[in-house]
């Protein structure tokens, strides 16, 4: 079985204790070059504080990066700034 969550849950570490058959692992979001490719490839415009920003937000999640570079695209006309500019009207989490 395979979980996958922002936190470990309590009787996951009960069964890690326990066994050896279960285990964990902590996964790190894109690297910024990895995460820039996908910015690009979306031909979305900004310059490097501005993406970092982004990518620093969506923490490398490459799920979460493409769904808000297709929103950007659709609402924001490509524009990192613009987008950044409303703070956190569209959550990070």
């Amino acid at each position: 079985m395979l979980l996958s969550s922002w936190e470990k849950f309590l009787q996951l570490e009960l069964l890690e204790q326990k066994n050896n058959t279960t285990t964990s692992l902590t996964l790190k979001g894109l690297s910024t070059e990895e995460a820039d490719k996908i910015l690009v490839d979306k031909g979305l415009s900004g310059n490097t504080e501005e993406w970092q920003n982004l990518i620093t937000r969506y923490r490398g999640n490459p799920l979460a990066l493409n769904l808000v570079a297709a929103t950007l695209e659709k609402y924001f006309n490509g524009s990192v700034s613009k987008f950044l500019s409303l703070n956190e009207v569209f959550p990070s989490q």
